[in-house]
């Protein structure tokens, strides 16, 4: 498994059972080279095999209720939809996300969840704040739409980490901030920081090999045992898997990417 690659014999669950070094090779990948990566010091062996984890929760329902526009620290606009989902079982989930939120969740989720690799619901050509009321009413229930074929896809069973994950407050994605802040941030980021990282600035390789790399070193040393127990829970097998893929894809990924920005408002 990943964190057995990286852990060297640590325990893991089955959600991070992917069967590949993931790090490994998004090293390989994006070094532009098939040879192995340089060595790395041994971790420490964890104290103890870390804590049963609560089973996941099937999502029953799932709704955008509203839609907001917000300012981010630089005061640009960007359009927020508040998500509501009801637990099979009892509880509730609820949080704001963003467009680029639902674009870096659909990465994670394609392989997990056979879907198309394009995201179904297209960037808009004006910013949040210039749509009319209409063409915001439609942007909400798209968006919907896609939550709830997700959801139905993974009907009868627990749903996928990255899915919980994007249900619960934030951080999702670190879009909303500036990537030398981030590269700085990365040192002493926690797992949902560090995770939070790797979703976002998908075009900047250096700063996904870094977030992926601080994700690793979570893994190992002392407090490996609950920083993997967390990690799997926000859904850090599938986020690095999706970072694997993009930068392995020779058009339209990762790589293509570092030519220039996106278009559009993909990062609302």
């Amino acid at each position: 498994t990943y964190l057995q690659c990286r852990g060297k014999g640590t325990q893991n669950t089955g959600h991070m059972s992917s069967g590949l070094c993931l790090l490994d090779e998004l090293d390989e990948v994006l070094a532009g080279s098939s040879t192995a990566p340089a060595p790395r010091a041994a971790p420490a062996a964890p104290a103890a095999a870390p804590p049963a984890l609560p089973p996941p929760a099937a999502i029953e329902r799932v709704a955008i209720v509203q839609a907001q526009t917000r300012l981010d620290s630089s005061g640009a606009r960007f359009g927020s939809f508040t998500v509501r989902a009801l637990l099979d079982g009892g509880g509730a989930l609820e949080t704001e996300r963003r467009y680029s939120d639902f674009v870096a969740l659909h990465s994670e989720l394609a392989t997990a969840l056979a879907l198309d690799d394009a995201f179904p619901v297209a960037a808009s050509a004006l910013p949040f704040s210039l749509l009319s009321a209409r063409a915001e009413l439609l942007r909400r229930h798209e968006l919907q739409q896609y939550l709830r074929d997700v959801t139905a896809r993974a009907a009868g069973s627990p749903a996928p980490a990255p899915l919980l994950a994007f249900l619960q407050p934030p951080p999702f994605t670190a879009t909303a901030t500036p990537a030398a802040e981030c590269v700085a941030a990365l040192p002493t980021a926690g797992s949902r920081t560090a995770l939070a990282i790797l979703r976002a600035h998908l075009s900047n390789g250096a700063l996904q090999r870094a977030a992926a790399e601080r994700i690793a070193s979570l893994s190992e040393g002392g407090e490996a045992t609950s920083a993997q127990a967390e990690l799997v829970v926000a859904g850090a097998a599938e986020a690095l898997t999706a970072a694997l893929r993009r930068a392995a894809q020779p058009a339209g990924g990762l790589r293509a990417t570092l030519s220039g920005p996106p278009t559009g408002h993909e990062a609302a």
